[in-house]
């Protein structure tokens, strides 16, 4: 092999070592450069793990404040629902306390009592020195009513009246004489006030000097019963509610209690409550 050919064989050689060793450092500085975007990924990863850990923990923490709040919210509304029982319950003790209550007072009222209305005063004569015992015994008398006598009254006498004619109460010291007395209230029916309050002995005269308080001229003398406050309010809207409806008897009272009746066969409802009201259809 000659010089010059073992030159140019060498200077290759060189040239290729040399291209070599770039090459390899080229890839050493790639593969360095993976290595840390491969570390730099793992700790990521680890990071994100890490971060997916604490997720989940504060998930389940989460959960369970929630299950906890949910318990809670569970036992809070049994308490409530208890609650709302028992304010029921003591509602309708309540209720039957006020209706037993109310029951006793009106049977004591319709016992002995009743009421007169529609009766004028006479001319000059005020509620305070009216003669109501000798008037009730008037209006029995030409009322027709049998089996009557003064001495049954205990005491009669003007109620207050905002306005209109104030009504009569009438106390009877039996419940008989009492019974008897209303048994007898339609006598009053065909009977006119100047009749009925006519002096004994005397000629009817229109008017017969008593105070026209009525605004209906052909209103009449009228007897019904004595009722407490409570069964008064309720009559009252029983009336303002059945009568609108057709209802034939929209409000009376037997023995105190409350009734409407839609028609003469008709079964009776009883009002005995304000809740009751709502049957009225």
């Amino acid at each position: 092999m000659n010089k010059e050919l073992a030159k140019r064989l060498d200077s290759l050689e060189r040239n290729l070592e040399d291209k070599i060793e770039s090459s390899l450092a080229l890839i050493n500085d790639r593969l360095s450069k993976q290595d840390d975007r491969i570390i730099t990924l793992e700790k990521k990863v680890v990071e994100l793990d890490s971060s997916a850990r604490f997720s989940n923990e504060l998930i389940e923490t989460q959960k369970k404040l929630i299950d906890n709040l949910l318990k809670a919210d569970t036992a809070r509304q049994r308490e409530i629902n208890k609650l709302e029982s028992n304010t029921t319950q003591l509602h309708h003790i309540i209720d039957n306390v006020k209706m037993s209550s109310n029951q006793s007072a009106q049977y004591q009222r319709s016992a002995l009592n009743v009421i007169i209305g529609n009766v004028p005063l006479a001319d000059g004569v005020t509620a305070q020195k009216e003669d109501s015992l000798a008037l009730v015994t008037t209006i029995a008398r030409n009322g027709g009513f049998t089996d009557f006598s003064a001495d049954e009254i205990d005491v009669a006498h003007r109620l207050p009246a905002r306005k209109g004619t104030p009504s009569i109460i009438v106390r009877f010291r039996s419940k008989a004489a009492r019974s008897n007395f209303f048994a007898q209230r339609k006598n009053l029916k065909d009977k006119s006030v100047e009749q009925l309050l006519q002096a004994e002995g005397t000629v009817v005269a229109e008017g017969n000097n008593r105070r026209d308080q009525n605004d209906d001229k052909n209103s009449k003398i009228y007897i019904t019963e004595s009722l407490t406050s409570f069964n008064g309010e309720l009559l009252r809207q029983a009336k303002e509610i059945a009568k609108p409806l057709g209802y034939q008897f929209f409000g009376y009272t037997v023995n105190g209690e409350v009734r409407v009746k839609k028609g003469e066969n008709s079964p009776y409802i009883a009002i005995k409550k304000l809740s009751d009201l709502e049957n009225i259809v």
